[in-house]
């Protein structure tokens, strides 16, 4: 009785979701008769459910290439409602096996795969996601959306007011991301630089490790980085990375500090020529 009670209710509710969500969905692309929101479903991660395969979703997104931007960009704005945690809470309960219900946080890693796989055509898509990071997203939301736009390269510079905001997030996965994107946008150095020698001391070890990468993607404009980079290889989490930003920044200078190290502490390498 009370699983058929529960059936019922399902039931209504995915009425009521499928209505709301025809309603405010917006169109995407079609690919071989089908939206790339459903080609997409290839990339999704542990949803066991069955359709497109990682190769079909590739070959969509290759094939709509910048028609595909806007639904990655709804992609990583989606958040779960009320309605949708309800459904994901009675599957669970009553072992509802075939009703294959999709967490916001899938599909925003899809969405930043999809961006992956557009490469370069996907850097026109900078001022969709920088208008995003403006509005009050979950945290999923906004840590997937900073690496979408990590993966644009220097044409999300336009960005950089808002990883700076980022940078110093109350919540760390937040401050990561933002910290990993001020080094693959690798844009406005007098901005950037200071807060990420700032982020080599941050209380989260992924923090700083990607604050010592991040400082090498600015070459010799992060000179002022050297003292403190220097510092993190005492540091056995931010070593290898502050190693390697070092070479990239000043040889010479990663060549001295390595020579005052224990051996243990880093690897030889040969004198910079």
């Amino acid at each position: 009785m009370k699983r058929r009670r529960a059936i019922i209710i399902l039931s209504l509710i995915i009425l009521s979701a499928t209505i709301a969500w025809m309603a405010l969905k917006p169109s995407d692309p079609l690919y071989n008769g089908k939206r790339l929101s459903h080609w997409m479903e290839g990339y999704y991660v542990g949803t066991g459910a069955e359709g497109p395969s990682y190769e079909d979703t590739q070959n969509a997104l290759v094939a709509l290439g910048t028609n595909s931007i806007p639904t990655l960009v709804q992609m990583l704005r989606e958040e779960d409602s009320p309605i949708k945690i309800k459904l994901v809470a009675l599957s669970k309960k009553y072992n509802f096996s075939n009703l294959h219900l999709v967490r916001a946080q899938v599909k925003h890693a899809a969405a930043v795969r999809g961006f992956h796989t557009l490469g370069v055509q996907a850097q026109c898509a900078a001022p969709a996601l920088i208008a995003s990071l403006q509005d009050d997203l979950s945290i999923d939301s906004r840590v997937q959306t900073l690496n979408a736009l990590a993966l644009l390269g220097p044409s999300a510079s336009g960005a950089i007011p808002l990883l700076v905001r980022d940078s110093s997030h109350t919540n760390e996965h937040i401050r990561a991301s933002a910290i990993m994107a001020l080094g693959f946008i690798h844009a406005e150095p007098e901005a950037s630089i200071p807060l990420l020698i700032k982020a080599l001391t941050d209380n989260s070890v992924g923090v700083r490790i990607l604050a010592a990468q991040s400082l090498g993607y600015y070459g010799s404009a992060a000179q002022s980085a050297v003292p403190a980079l220097i510092l993190a290889l005492q540091d056995r989490f931010t070593r290898e990375a502050a190693d390697r930003s070092l070479d990239k920044i000043d040889p010479e200078e990663a060549f001295l500090a390595r020579m005052k190290m224990k051996p243990r502490h880093v690897k030889s390498k040969n004198h910079p020529k």
